[in-house]
Order: C-alpha cells, then sequence, then structure tokens
C-alpha cells in the first residue's frame, strides 16, 4: 500500500488523509498543576466524607454491630436526617465532578487524536487510556470547516446547524494547514448560494407556520440545560416532601416548617429555569422585513423588533490586539450583537448572509473586505 508521509504528523494513504495530533502548549502544564492540586484535595474531602455518611448510614440502619467504631448516638431530628440527604447528594456531585477532572488532567498529558478523511467524509478518533470515541461525518452532512474561539478550535459546521468538535490538539499552525486539506479534499463550497440554503453554524432553524423562519439555540444545548434544571427542581422537590413527612410524624418545629417552605420554592424556580432551558434563552424571528428578537426571562418574554433592519458585520480589535469580528443588527436607534467570532468570518458571514436572504435586506461588511481575511461571499440586497 502506497503511503507518503507529508509530516511527522499528516500522512496520506490510498487516497485517505490521517492527521494525529497531540495536546500542544506550556499553558496546559498549568493547566495540570491546578488540577493535579484540586484532585489532591478532592481526594482528601471524598475520603473523608464518605467515611462520615458510611459510619452515620451504619449507626442508624445497624446501631449494634459496630465493632472498632466510636459509640454513634443515631440523630432524630428532622434536620439530621436532612443533613445525611444533602451528604448523599453532594458526595454524588464531588465524586462525578472528581472523575471528570481526573479525565480532563489525563487529557492534558495523554490524550491522542486521529482525523482521517477523504472525498466520502471525515473520522474522528480520540483516545484517553481505556477510553476511546469515534464518529464518521459523511461529505453530504457537512456545509463547512472552520477554526473558532480564542484557541482556533478546529470545527465542523453540518447541513442542519450543528457544530461538531473536530480536533483541539497540535499547534495553530498545525491546525490551520489540516483545515486547507479539509477544504480542499472535501470540496467544500463557501459561496452565497451553499450558505443561505443551509442552517447557520450553531442555531436551530425551524419554518413559521404563518411564514418566517425563527432561530434558536442548538437543540443539543437546550435539551442539556432542560435536564440539568428538571434533576435540581425533582432533587429539591424530594427533599421537600421527605422534610414535610419526617416533620408531620415526629412534629417538627416551626423553622423546620419554614425551612421546608424553602426548598419547595426553590424547586418551584428550579422547574420553571427547566421549562425555559428547554425553550432556550432567546430566539429570533426572521420575516420579510422585519427581525423580532424574543429573550426569554424567568417570568416573561422579552419582544423587540427591529423593522427594515440593516446587518453589519464588522473587523475590530479588542484590548489585547486580537482580531475580532461581530455581527451587528441596527434599526431606528436600536442595535443588537447577534454574534461574535474570533480568527476568522466565516461563521458570522453564514449567519448574515442566511438572515439577508429572508429579510431582503444587504449584509454590509466593514471594512468591505474584512481586512482581506480570505474571500469573502456577500449578498448586496
Amino acid at each position: 500500500m502506497a503511503r507518503e508521509r507529508i509530516d511527522m504528523w499528516l500522512e496520506k494513504s490510498s487516497e485517505v488523509w490521517t492527521a494525529q495530533l497531540r495536546p500542544s502548549g506550556w499553558g496546559r502544564y498549568g493547566n495540570a498543576v491546578f488540577l493535579g492540586g484540586w484532585l489532591c484535595g478532592w481526594a482528601v474531602g471524598e475520603v473523608v466524607a464518605l467515611g462520615v455518611l458510611v459510619r452515620s448510614l451504619w449507626a442508624r440502619v445497624l446501631p449494634g454491630l459496630q465493632v472498632g467504631l466510636p459509640d454513634i448516638e443515631p440523630a432524630s431530628s428532622p434536620l439530621s436526617v436532612w443533613g445525611l440527604l444533602f451528604m448523599g447528594v453532594w458526595l454524588t456531585g464531588w465524586t462525578v465532578g472528581g472523575i471528570f477532572a481526573l479525565r480532563r488532567l489525563r487529557a492534558l498529558l495523554v490524550s491522542e487524536a486521529r482525523l482521517s478523511f477523504n472525498r466520502a467524509g471525515v473520522t474522528r478518533e480520540w483516545r484517553l487510556g481505556p477510553w476511546w470515541s469515534r464518529f464518521h461525518l459523511e461529505r453530504g452532512a457537512l456545509v463547512d470547516v472552520d477554526l473558532g474561539g480564542p484557541r482556533g478550535a478546529l470545527f465542523a459546521t453540518l447541513t442542519t446547524g450543528k457544530t461538531v468538535d473536530l480536533l483541539r490538539g497540535g499547534t495553530a499552525e498545525q491546525r490551520r494547514e489540516l483545515l486547507d486539506a479539509l477544504r480542499e479534499r472535501l470540496s467544500l463550497a463557501w459561496d452565497e448560494s451553499s450558505q443561505v440554503r443551509h442552517t447557520p453554524p450553531g442555531w436551530d432553524g425551524e419554518p413559521l407556520p404563518a411564514g418566517g423562519w425563527v432561530l434558536r439555540s442548538p437543540h443539543e444545548a437546550r435539551q442539556r440545560q432542560g435536564r440539568v434544571w428538571s434533576v435540581a427542581a425533582l432533587g429539591l422537590a424530594a427533599c421537600a416532601v421527605l422534610l414535610t413527612w419526617r416533620l408531620l410524624l415526629n412534629g417538627g418545629l416551626r423553622a423546620g416548617v419554614l425551612f421546608a417552605a424553602v426548598i419547595a420554592v426553590l424547586a418551584a424556580l428550579a422547574a420553571v429555569m427547566a421549562r425555559r432551558g428547554f425553550q432556550g434563552p432567546e430566539s429570533w424571528e426572521v420575516r420579510r422585513g422585519a427581525l423580532v428578537h424574543a429573550r426569554h426571562g424567568l417570568f416573561r418574554t422579552r419582544r423587540t423588533e427591529y423593522a427594515s433592519p440593516e446587518l453589519n458585520v464588522e473587523r475590530t480589535l479588542d484590548e489585547d490586539g486580537d482580531i475580532r469580528f461581530d455581527l451587528w443588527v441596527r434599526a431606528k436607534r436600536m442595535h443588537w450583537q447577534l454574534a461574535s467570532s474570533f480568527n476568522t468570518p466565516r461563521g458570522l458571514l453564514h449567519l448574515g448572509n442566511w438572515l439577508a436572504h429572508r429579510l431582503g435586506s444587504p449584509l454590509i461588511l466593514s471594512p468591505p473586505d474584512l481586512g482581506n481575511t480570505e474571500p469573502v461571499p456577500r449578498r448586496d440586497g
């Protein structure tokens, strides 16, 4: 099998290009030292909390079999039951957090990412000790690949608007070289006609019954936030029910009743946040000649309409001298920053052209060539 090694990390074999990269940069060692110190404290807290919890449960369940352990008077107040329940929930979260931190520490030091691609699609493999993951993206599901964020991670934009991380390791130069190779091998067209057909990266687009479109944050992000708040609401509600039940059995104090009421109120607020989480923090309704921004708060939704809006992509420098691109919507002394990006304006131009096509308004670039970052497809009206 013919095999051509382009570089120590990139090789071509039978029309398949493969990049194999590990984490790079001295900054990761600083993060690793911080995580290592935190994990030492985590281990101490884990042992102490687990010991207290086990001994307390032992004293309640088997009070006569505490061989070799000092006597523990089983607590009978409702707050002691609540304390044990709280410690169990806290210890669960503490353990899960430590496991994720440990995986992150190993990822900073010894993880390996492999990216294989040809004209049919791209495959990513990630390994970290005994853990590994693999996924494949067909060429027909891809709209673009780009670098995003201050550190320039390589990601892919799908036809649904979803973005998928492809690579975070390696140096900035390696990721840039890999980006150019991916665009060339996958023949990714980057023009206005392609952008207006596909949902912009990082958004979910849905048609409205009365005409027009609505843009929301990605479905996965909304589901994740909603599930987190749902679990919090269920946990708080369970605590409130158990505490109330204990108070009814033993005749609790007024302070205990008040405490149970506070927990119930927190559970209700968490349930409202769960509903808002599934809905998303904001949405944009796109109609011909008008853009409506809906911000979903805790108890109400605020709607702002931009009639005959102007869309503008601006190139600026931040306080550190890094290049920054912003997409603004402006109309009659009102303005709002729709999105921002570092390193490249491709994602903003995709969103801007998609909106401009449906609004029937021009997309204005400032400066007109955006600093010659790369060829710019634009909609003039």
